[in-house]
C-alpha cells in the first residue's frame, strides 16, 4: 500500500535503496531518506512515518516473492509487486517447473497429489484430468484461491512429469526438478509396459493408427527395431515435438516385447489393466488372446504344481525330524 502509495506522488519505488550506510555498516534505509526532492512533503501528505524502515520491506518483500522467506505471499500480492517493477522479469519457467509449482501448491492445500488420477473415462473412453476433477471435498475452494484453471489439465501434466522423470520423454529435467518429484512422492518407476502403453495412447490421441506401426526397419540390408521418428505419419514430426518425446524412441522393439509379455513368452510382469489397454489399442487378435489366456492357464498350473510340491516337501522335512528325535530318544 506504501509503495503504491509513494507510486502514485510520482515517486520511482524501483530506485528506492534497501539499504545505507551509517558509520562505516549498513542497515536498512528510513522512509525519509529516500532520494526525492519532495519526499518530506510527500511523507506529511500521507501521513507517514518519517522513520517508517522502508528498505528492510523492500527486502522481505522481494525475500518473499522468491520463496526465500516464510511469509505468506498471495497471487494478488505477486500482481501486485510485478506491477511495480519491484522484481526482475524471471525467464519462463519450463514445461516441469510449472507442473510441480502447481503440484506443490495442491499439497500445502492438503492434497494428496500422490491420489490424482491421470485419466478418467468419458462415454466409453479416457482422457486426461481436469484440476477441477480432482477427489477432494474443498477442491473448487481450493482452485479459487490459488487462482488456477479449473480446466488444467493435470492428469496429462502428471502424465508428462512421470515419463520425464524416467527418461521416456525429451524434456530437460534438472537434478532439482528430480529432488521436487521425488520429494511429493511421485517418483515412482513405471513397468516398460505402462510406459510404452502411454505413448501410445497419446499417439492415437493425435490421430496415428498404432496398429500400423512397423516394428522393424531395414536398415543395410540389416532389420532393426523402428523409431518414433520413422513412424509413417505425415505430421509424426510435429507430433513427437508437440508431446515432447524422443525422436530415437524404440518404438518397435517396444511393441514387439509388449505383444510378447501379453501373450505370456516374456518373463514380464503384466496386469490385467495392462492388457486391458493393449486391446483397447487393438494391438493383439483374437488368436493372440486365446494363446495368451492358453499361457496363463498353463502358468497358472505350474504355479499350482511348485506349491503343491514345497507343500509336500516341507511335510516330508517335518516327518523325517519328527522321526529323528524319536529315534534319539
Amino acid at each position: 500500500d506504501i509503495l503504491e502509495s509513494l507510486r502514485r506522488e510520482g515517486i520511482d519505488v524501483t530506485k528506492i535503496k534497501q539499504t545505507v550506510s551509517e558509520n562505516g555498516k549498513q542497515r536498512g534505509t528510513y522512509l525519509s531518506e529516500i532520494q526525492h526532492e519532495n519526499i518530506d512533503e510527500i511523507m506529511e501528505k500521507l501521513g507517514l512515518d518519517k522513520k517508517y524502515p522502508i528498505g528492510m520491506k523492500l527486502q522481505n518483500i522481494k525475500g518473499a516473492y522468491n520463496g526465500k522467506t516464510n511469509y505468506k505471499i498471495t497471487d494478488e500480492d505477486r500482481r501486485r509487486i510485478e506491477a511495480l517493477g519491484l522484481v526482475k522479469e524471471k525467464k519462463q519457467k519450463s514445461t516441469i517447473e510449472e507442473i510441480l509449482d502447481v503440484l506443490e501448491r495442491l499439497q500445502r492445500e492438503g492434497i494428496d497429489v500422490t491420489q490424482i488420477k491421470q485419466a478418467i473415462r468419458e462415454n466409453g473412453k479416457p482422457r486426461g484430468t481436469y484440476l477441477f476433477e480432482i477427489q477432494h471435498e474443498n477442491i473448487e475452494e481450493i482452485i479459487k484461491k490459488l487462482g488456477l484453471n479449473r480446466k488444467y489439465p493435470i492428469g496429462r501434466r502428471l502424465q508428462v512429469l512421470k515419463q520425464a522423470y524416467n527418461g521416456t520423454l525429451d524434456y530437460k529435467i534438472t537434478n532439482e526438478d528430480k529432488r521436487r518429484i521425488e520429494a511429493l512422492g511421485l517418483a515412482e518407476r513405471r513397468s516398460f509396459i505402462e510406459e510404452t502403453l502411454d505413448i501410445l495412447e497419446s499417439l492415437r490421441r493425435e490421430g496415428i493408427d498404432v496398429t500400423k506401426i512397423k516394428q522393424t526397419v531395414s536398415e543395410n540390408g540389416k532389420k532393426r527395431g523402428t523409431y518414433l521418428s520413422e513412424i509413417q505419419h505425415e505430421n509424426i514430426e510435429e507430433i513427437i515435438k508437440k508431446l515432447g518425446l524422443n525422436r530415437k524412441y524404440p518404438i518397435g522393439r517396444r511393441l514387439t516385447k509388449l505383444k510378447e509379455a501379453y501373450k505370456g513368452r516374456l518373463d514380464y510382469k503384466i496386469t490385467d489393466e495392462d492388457r486391458r489397454r493393449i486391446e483397447a489399442l487393438g494391438l493383439v487378435s483374437e488368436l493372440d488372446k486365446k494363446v495368451a489366456e492358453q499361457n496363463r492357464l498353463k502358468e497358472k498350473a505350474r504355479k499350482t504344481k511348485d506349491l503343491k510340491r514345497k507343500v509336500k516337501e516341507q511335510f516330508k522335512k517335518r516327518n523325517d525330524n519328527k522321526k529323528l528325535g524319536e529315534k534319539d530318544e
